[in-house]
């Protein structure tokens, strides 16, 4: 007797709650580790709620930028809107502090 077993494609999520972006090649951009991850999009924002960043590539994060200047060292906001390759919808949303 053969029994047949499906292993479907895992979901997984973490986002980091700090970074360094400072130019040493080590945590200098602010992204999320994913898989399962059909669709995405990150924003980030300010302490009052401006947009000052959005990708929905998931190669790429966010440098600590916003209108080619360096943002302060402060704590941002961001939320994530993603759909699994199982077709959930999910939504997180949290903070980011930056270090210099």
């Amino acid at each position: 007797m053969v029994k047949y077993i499906t292993i479907e494609a895992d979901f997984n999520f973490y986002i980091p709650n700090s970074f360094t972006p400072n130019g040493d090649d080590r945590n200098d951009v602010f992204i999320p580790v994913m898989s399962g991850v059909k669709f995405y999009t990150l924003m980030v924002f300010d302490r009052w709620g401006e947009k000052i960043f959005e990708t929905s590539d998931v190669n790429h994060g966010w440098d600590g930028t916003f209108r080619n200047e360096s943002c302060k060292e402060d704590v941002y906001g961001w939320k994530v809107t993603l759909s699994t390759v199982h077709g959930k919808s999910k939504v997180y949303a949290g903070s980011v502090t930056l270090i210099k």
